[in-house]
């Protein structure tokens, strides 16, 4: 079975992100610390939310596991076990064979799609792909 899931990024999963980033920096407000150790705490919350990566913009999935398709690149993965399937949310466990950053080596990816992530036929595609599929990865 080979089909071709389309990814956006979700607007629902921006907006959680930046409600635990803006309660990070209240909770800061109330810590009674040194104004320069709070200075870099706030500093090290907005690198952490710059650093957030976007989706991919598609990913196909055909038997012999899975690809990522970036603006400028693609990458080889396979989908691991740990996987978590429900009508609101997804999550996947990916493991890639290259990192985002060009290095060799498998590392450990995970991939949330929310219902407003893509296509509401494509998810559906994705969930019964998932609860169906034949071979589990060993990962």
């Amino acid at each position: 079975m080979q089909f071709w899931l389309p990814v956006r990024q979700s607007r629902w999963l921006y907006c959680l992100r930046w409600l635990q980033n803006g309660c990070a920096v209240l909770a800061l407000w109330h810590v009674d610390w040194p104004n320069a150790i709070r200075l870099t705490a706030l500093l090290i919350i907005l690198l952490y939310a710059r650093r957030q990566t976007p989706p991919p913009r598609t990913i196909l999935f055909d038997s012999y596991g899975l690809q990522l398709f970036y603006p400028d690149k693609r990458y080889l993965a396979r989908l691991g076990a740990q996987c978590y399937c429900s009508e609101f949310l997804i999550v996947l466990c990916i493991y890639l064979e290259q990192d985002l950053r060009g290095r060799a080596g498998i590392s450990k990816r995970w991939l949330l799609l929310l219902p407003d992530s893509s296509d509401r036929d494509a998810l559906r595609k994705l969930r019964i792909y998932l609860r169906w599929r034949a071979q589990t990865s060993t990962y």
